[in-house]
């Protein structure tokens, strides 16, 4: 069934898992790596297109059973695939089950067709009349611009489908469609294309690095020489820096160093907690640990030991519930915890419950307020679903569910209270509109008795003593009257 997908990746061992349908051996020559996936498959075609953003290089070992077709989108500066300056517009068929190396220089963006080796004879022989043979070594192909122009277009809106709209590309008239535009546009490229052939030097060249790689994996637990290499491939020192210097853009020397450090960081990866930094850095040939740390935090921003501390700690509680029949009618149960963490991290603060619970099987169970918290169940009904039928329960399991049971009281309690007290405010605030309104109309009149008073001492100084003693009178009567309550 047609299916894709898009991933981000921030490390190059992730990188690696998520290729499909081929083997990587990536070493990013620098650091903050950043590369995304976009993957589909269709009935009979897979396609695949990566965007990475920094320059790597990488050992491929692509799977047998698939014929593999491989174009670069983005080609500044051009990326070198098997030794040969791959430009726009070419693209390289490969042998079935080939190994090569990829070295990109910069941001690339490049693509990848494979299928199976049937269904390209078959619709090669359909199309033109013969069938179409898969090579015994790699090619460059340089196909005419506007067939290039073709599959790549085709290509980038499989993918954009893949990444906008993945339903649409699941449907399988869908994605037939997609699958028979593709084939036709890549069996024509390959038919009338023009072969960039390096000439024997080259393949020559290409096999020296492969059985450098093969000498490199004979023993991995005792890293070799760059002279024990040279003589056990049967080449002069002095070539094998060519080879590597063209397909690798770096001397022997600096390839074996950044693949122990790679070799030593999965180990760091997967140490267990008696393992020590130096036993890792001398079992993979490091026997200086100064240099050796040196050199690890050039490559990976962080020293050896801040490796391994992270990976110890990395781990987490997890709760499962599970259920344990006891052979009654009514089945027994008990609440497990499973501990994703390397042991050497410390216990958090349990109890263990040394009775034996005769639904359990004679198993003791670890009980934790907090983590029982996190389930969001009720208490007592979690006690009675616990209790087997016939025995006591776990006694620290019912301590703990009292516990939650009278704070649960205690949070209903406060809870009514706050209710309660909610009711007698709501049910006061008919009466405090009147006082409210009484209280505005007794300020009114206070101002203006104050304002009339004021008038009227005003005028007793110009007609008598008689209206002084008016206003006065008036001015203590206002005065009295806002001290009176409704």
């Amino acid at each position: 069934m047609p299916g894709s997908g898009t991933s981000t990746f921030t490390d190059p061992d992730d990188y690696e898992a998520g290729l499909r349908w081929a083997q990587m051996n990536l070493l990013a020559t620098s650091r903050d790596f950043k590369a995304r996936l976009t993957w589909a498959e269709l009935h009979c075609v897979r396609l695949l297109r990566s965007q990475e953003d920094l320059p790597r290089i990488a050992y491929v070992s692509l799977e047998p059973a698939l014929v593999f077709v491989t174009f670069p989108t983005t080609v500044d500066p051009p990326p070198v695939w098997g030794g040969v300056d791959v430009q726009s517009g070419n693209i390289m068929f490969h042998s079935r089950g080939e190994r090569l190396h990829q070295r990109m220089r910069g941001p690339c963006l490049w693509s990848l067709i494979a299928l199976p080796p049937r269904h390209l004879q078959d619709y090669g022989g359909t199309l033109f009349g013969k069938p179409l043979p898969v090579p015994s070594t790699g090619r460059v192909l340089r196909p005419p611009p506007r067939d290039a122009s073709r599959l790549q277009r085709l290509h980038a809106q499989a993918c954009r489908l893949a990444e906008t709209r993945p339903k649409i590309l699941a449907h399988p008239e869908v994605a037939r469609a997609i699958e028979q535009d593709l084939i036709q546009a890549l069996i024509t490229c390959l038919t009338a294309a023009e072969a960039l052939d390096g000439g024997a030097a080259k393949r020559h060249h290409a096999h020296i690095m492969l059985r450098f790689e093969e000498a490199m994996a004979e023993n991995p637990s005792r890293p070799r020489r760059v002279a024990e290499i040279c003589e056990l491939i049967g080449v002069r020192e002095r070539t094998l820096q060519s080879c590597c210097a063209k397909f690798l853009g770096i001397s022997p020397r600096r390839y074996l160093l950044l693949r122990r450090l790679k070799q030593v960081r999965r180990a760091l990866r997967d140490a267990d907690p008696t393992t020590t930094v130096a036993d890792l850095a001398q079992r993979h040939g490091f026997t200086e640990l100064g240099r050796f740390a040196v050199a690890y935090r050039r490559e990976f921003g962080e020293m050896p030991s801040t490796t391994l501390a992270r990976v110890r700690g990395s781990g987490f509680l997890r709760p499962i519930f599970r259920i344990l029949h006891s052979g009654g009618r009514n089945p027994g149960s008990r609440l497990a915890w499973q501990r994703q963490a390397s042991p050497s991290r410390q216990e958090p603060d349990r109890r263990q419950c040394h009775a034996s619970n005769p639904g359990s099987r004679g198993e003791g169970c670890f009980t934790d307020r907090s983590d029982v918290g996190r389930l969001r169940i009720d208490p007592r009904s979690l006690a009675d679903r616990l209790r087997p039928s016939g025995g006591p329960g776990c006694p620290c399991l019912r301590r703990m569910c009292r516990s939650a049971s009278s704070g649960a009281n205690r949070m209903r309690g406060t809870t009514a209270g706050v209710r309660a007290r909610s009711d007698r405010v709501s049910g006061n605030s008919r009466c405090s509109w009147s006082a409210h309104w009484w209280q505005i109309l007794r300020t009114v009149a206070l101002w203006s008795s104050i304002l009339r008073s004021l008038r009227l001492i005003e005028m007793g100084y110009r007609n008598g003593q008689a209206l002084l003693f008016r206003g006065t009178v008036l001015g203590i009567v206002a005065v009295l009257a806002t001290g009176m309550r409704p």
